[in-house]
């Protein structure tokens, strides 16, 4: 069953109907179509008077076109302060700084591998 409620609401099963929804519906087993009419558009509501779908239309104007080369307002992007970048920087810096520290960790344990391995080979 689908249900047409009198504010316009549909629902499409039963599962979905609660208590404050008794006797604000008209149940269907289909919809009727719509037909179009120009600048407007329809929907449809339950006429509990007579447990029919009612068709109900409202005014519509289609949207201008845009233009194809013209784009939607992108929001302004702030300039960024001199303290900010200085921020930026820094932490540019302290990355570069931590890259070169693990560099030299690698460097520093082949090296201390190799010479264990050295000493163990000569004992």
């Amino acid at each position: 069953m689908i249900y047409v409620f009198e504010d316009g609401r549909t629902l499409y099963g039963e599962k979905f109907l609660t208590k404050a929804d008794e006797n604000k519906y008209v149940a269907v087993d289909t919809l009727p179509q719509i037909p179009q009419v120009e600048g407007k558009v329809g929907y449809l509501v339950g006429n509990l008077d007579t447990g029919k779908i009612d068709i109900k239309y409202v005014d519509y104007e289609e949207p201008e076109e845009l233009e194809e080369t013209s784009k939607p307002n992108e929001p302004a992007v702030p300039e960024p302060t001199d303290e900010e970048i200085i921020q930026a920087e820094i932490l540019l810096n302290l990355q570069d700084v931590i890259i070169n520290q693990q560099n030299q960790d690698e460097t520093l344990a082949a090296i201390l591998l190799t010479q264990a391995g050295q000493i163990i080979e000569s004992c």
